[in-house]
C-alpha cells in the first residue's frame, strides 16, 4: 500500500478560505471608514467656493472637504513574507504614509486598510481626528467572525 499526502492541496485551500474571509474583512473595515466620514460636522463653517464647509474638531472623523482622503482609503491585501503597502511602492517597501504591514518569515495573508495621502496619519493620530482606528474597534467582534469564517 502507497501512501500518497495531500497536505499542499488542503493548505493551499485553507490559504484559499482564509485569503477570502480577510478581503471581506478589509472591505467591510473600508466601508465603515468611508460611512463615518460622510455626514456633517460640528467644527468652524466657512464657505469653500459656492459651497459651505463644516470642519471636524477633535475626536471627530474628518470632514469630507474635497474627496482627496475619502478617495484614497483601500486596502490591500499581502500573502507572502513580504509587506502589504498602501499606494506606491517605495524603496523598503516603506509607505510615504507609514502604512505598512508587519514582515513574517511565515506564509500569513496580511489585509492593511488605509490611506496614502500624505496627511492621513497626520489627521489619525497629531490631529485628533482618528477614522481608521474608530472604524477598528466598532467593527472588531464582526472582524473576528469573518476571520473565523462565521
Amino acid at each position: 500500500m502507497r501512501y500518497k499526502s495531500n497536505d499542499r492541496q488542503v493548505f493551499k485551500e485553507i490559504m484559499e478560505v482564509t485569503k477570502t474571509n480577510m478581503e471581506r474583512a478589509c472591505i467591510l473595515l473600508e466601508s465603515d471608514v468611508k460611512k463615518s466620514m460622510a455626514g456633517q460636522r460640528t467644527g468652524r463653517k466657512y464657505k469653500r467656493g459656492k459651497k459651505w464647509h463644516y470642519a471636524s474638531i477633535k475626536g471627530e472623523t474628518p470632514a469630507i472637504d474635497t474627496g482627496r482622503l475619502w478617495n484614497s482609503i483601500t486596502h490591500r491585501l499581502s500573502t507572502d513574507t513580504g509587506r502589504a503597502t498602501i499606494g506606491n511602492p517605495v524603496p523598503e517597501n516603506k509607505a510615504d504614509d507609514g502604512i505598512k504591514a508587519p514582515r513574517s518569515r511565515k506564509k500569513v495573508i496580511i489585509g492593511v486598510v488605509g490611506s496614502n495621502v500624505e496627511y492621513a496619519l497626520d489627521l489619525e493620530t497629531a490631529k485628533k481626528r482618528p477614522f481608521l482606528s474608530p472604524a477598528l474597534f466598532r467593527n472588531e467582534s464582526k472582524i473576528k467572525e469573518i476571520l473565523q469564517g462565521k
